[in-house]
């Protein structure tokens, strides 16, 4: 995905300068999506060095997640067909990382019922 993020940013600056004009709110969009991306990707790795655990995986999830978005922004101005495709996927990723999440808290909160002081989770 980001691979066709990048081609679709290319594929907007390439375009004459009334290309941004048109499509300006998708690169508006493009930038906050990128901007809350970095900042749980900032906050991922911080968080996983000095607790290891549910929250550091579920933001960094989250920022796979909204990065994602942004690739399907700027996919949607270049192919729209292609950008729902790759909604699809989106939602199935989206679908397995709440499964994920799920599973992983189950496993935690079962472990800590059973007196384990803390348990070991698989990594991201």
């Amino acid at each position: 995905m980001v691979n066709t993020g990048i081609l679709g940013l290319l594929q907007l600056i390439n375009q004459q300068s009334s290309g941004f004009e048109t499509h300006k709110a998708a690169f508006l969009s493009f930038c906050v999506f990128i901007l809350f991306y970095a900042i749980l990707r900032v906050r991922e790795a911080i968080d996983w060095r000095l607790r290891p655990g549910i929250v550091p995986r579920l933001v960094g999830h989250a920022s796979h997640l909204f990065g994602g978005l942004a690739v399907l922004v700027l996919v949607s101005v270049v192919y729209v067909p292609f950008a729902l495709v790759l909604l699809l996927l989106w939602f199935l990723w989206l679908s397995v990382v709440v499964y994920d999440t799920f599973n992983a808290f189950m496993i935690y909160s079962e472990a800590s019922i059973s007196g384990s002081d803390s348990p070991q989770l698989p990594p991201v």
